[in-house]
């Protein structure tokens, strides 16, 4: 087990969940929780906006015990090139903090208006309020600055652990020492030393299926920032163009309309939940520009990857050169290989990760 078990308190009858819309990776590894938390009989009330809170729309339709409500995100940080990058940095950095005092409003009335037993967030950092246990799910324990601002790196450390301080208890979806981490540097730092948070193991609502590998070749597509995925998607375009694979999809991460017609050669597919799995369970290859919560998904498919970072994402960068370096039509990529990761990460089971939120948080299952 990651945690050894704290004081239990009964499973919470209300719950308020607020969840990050920048991408739809939060959504998806929140999953999982949310359905334990509805199977235990909570009721819960979901906080996110855009497609994220769309993809939850979907994903638990049908489930009387729901509230959904849409409170817009962050700005897009790391949005932006050049000089400009570092500009809209700081522009966004004052957007930010005027959006979580707002979260802190909201909370307050929610509070007020629901009792909620428990809250809590997945990278939603103003969701949490005194008297109401609450706990933050965050991988990204330091964040990486931007080349130019480095100097400054232990000032944005300050400020990230006053800011997680607040929480109950912050929620690492990653393992407990560093050597079998999948985050590294990100959930394993000084920060995380003095926050003592509980590393509760991998989140992710995939689900793994024995499939005909008819795809030759999958693009995967994450992230929010609508310019790297133009870049990407030309970048994909051409690929397809030159290697002429049997079969080529592409998975792109925004809603849409289900499947399309095939396109330069490249069947497109705006697709999530059961139909994304099965994409990625049938792909011979999977080239990602994707981040945390993929890495994840990669890990529960049982799937290698290519991984290509996006340009200014300091977060992805990061995690993708972890790997093994490897050129791809002129990229540089990483490979992530299944069978390479550490046995403790193969065996586990997200439902070990379920138990162990459940004991960090301090709750014991309804009889």
């Amino acid at each position: 087990m990651v945690n050894p078990p704290d004081a239990a308190r009964p499973w919470p009858g209300k719950a308020l969940f607020a969840i990050s819309a920048l991408g739809l990776g939060h959504a998806h590894r929140s999953l999982p929780l949310i359905r334990r938390l509805l199977a235990q009989g909570t009721r819960l009330t979901i906080i996110s906006h855009g497609d994220a809170l769309l993809t939850l729309r979907q994903e638990l339709a049908g489930q009387q015990a729901v509230d959904f409500m849409s409170v817009p995100d962050y700005p897009p940080l790391q949005r932006g090139a050049g000089l400009a990058h570092y500009g809209y940095f700081f522009a966004d950095l004052i957007g930010l903090a005027r959006r979580v005092r707002a979260e802190q409003a909201i909370t307050a009335r929610q509070v007020a208006e629901m009792a909620p037993d428990i809250i809590i967030a997945d990278g939603r950092f103003g969701f949490y309020a005194k008297g109401v246990p609450s706990f933050l799910i965050c991988h990204q324990i330091r964040i990486i600055l931007p080349r130019l601002l480095r100097p400054f790196q232990f000032i944005a450390d300050i400020v990230q652990f006053f800011l997680l301080r607040r929480y109950d208890k912050v929620l690492v979806p990653d393992f407990p020492t560093r050597e079998n981490s999948l985050a590294g540097a990100l959930s394993h730092n000084w920060i995380a030393r003095l926050l003592k948070p509980a590393y509760v193991g991998h989140l992710s609502s995939a689900q793994y299926r024995k499939a005909e590998k008819d795809i030759d070749l999958l693009f995967l597509a994450g992230g929010f920032l609508e310019g790297p995925r133009a870049e990407w998607e030309a970048w994909v375009a051409r690929f397809a163009r030159e290697h002429k694979a049997q079969r080529i999809v592409s998975i792109v991460g925004r809603m849409g309309g289900g499947r399309m017609p095939l396109q330069d050669g490249i069947q497109h597919a705006f697709v999530n939940g059961a139909a994304r799995d099965a994409l990625m369970n049938q792909a011979r290859r999977i080239i990602a520009r994707a981040g945390y919560t993929t890495i994840m998904d990669l890990i529960e498919l049982r799937q290698d990857a290519i991984l290509l970072a996006t340009p200014g994402m300091t977060e992805q960068l990061y995690l993708a050169r972890r790997y093994p370096q490897t050129d791809i039509a002129g990229a540089i990529g990483y490979a992530f290989r299944y069978a390479d990761l550490p046995e403790v990460i193969r065996a586990w089971q997200v439902e070990d990760t379920l138990d162990g939120i459940q004991r960090a948080i301090g709750t014991r299952q309804r009889d």
